[in-house]
């Protein structure tokens, strides 16, 4: 069987996602652009290694 059926998984999609849709919905759109907000994003990378979180590492994002 294929598809999302662990909580790794889960954790697989969601993260960085719901960091993505939680910035867009609760910033002023003067706050939502790409490279800043990728930067932010970078500095979660050590917290959700240390949280032993399953996140896609985007090669688009410089993971700290």
């Amino acid at each position: 069987m294929n598809g999302v059926t662990t909580l790794e998984d889960v954790e697989f999609m969601l993260f960085p996602r719901m960091p993505a849709v939680a910035e867009l919905g609760w910033s002023p759109e003067s706050r939502t652009a790409w490279e800043p907000f990728r930067q932010r994003l970078a500095t979660q990378g050590p917290r959700w290694d240390v949280q032993d979180v399953n996140y896609y590492e985007s090669p688009q994002v410089p993971w700290s």
